[in-house]
């Protein structure tokens, strides 16, 4: 039951996936390795610049969770409100959810 939560980072995304996205993911993977088995060593490396300036879903999820607590944080503190404590909690149990299973 703990490894099927807790699985391998590196297979998270594949096991909490649905098969047919699966293979069209390793179809297309497949794909782009055969093209870019014929390019020259600057076209690999640009399409390498290009995919280390995208976001990737981890960065997004935390980028909008650490911004929606922060504006809890100030609003709990600015008007005094439970609710905004409980939000809090509510994000930070999501995040801890992301974190072990993916």
């Amino acid at each position: 039951m703990l490894k099927s939560i807790l699985s391998p980072t590196t297979q998270r995304v594949r096991l909490h996936t649905k098969e047919k996205i699966n293979k069209r993911i390793q179809k297309k993977t497949q794909k782009n390795i055969e093209y870019y088995k014929t390019r020259s060593r600057k076209e690999i490396i640009a399409r390498i610049e290009n995919l280390d300036k995208e976001w990737d879903i981890e960065r997004a999820l935390e980028t909008n969770a650490a911004i929606i607590i922060l504006l809890s944080v100030f609003l709990g503190i600015i008007t005094n409100k439970i609710g905004w404590i409980i939000l809090i909690g509510i994000i930070s149990g999501f995040l801890l959810q992301h974190a072990l299973q993916g």
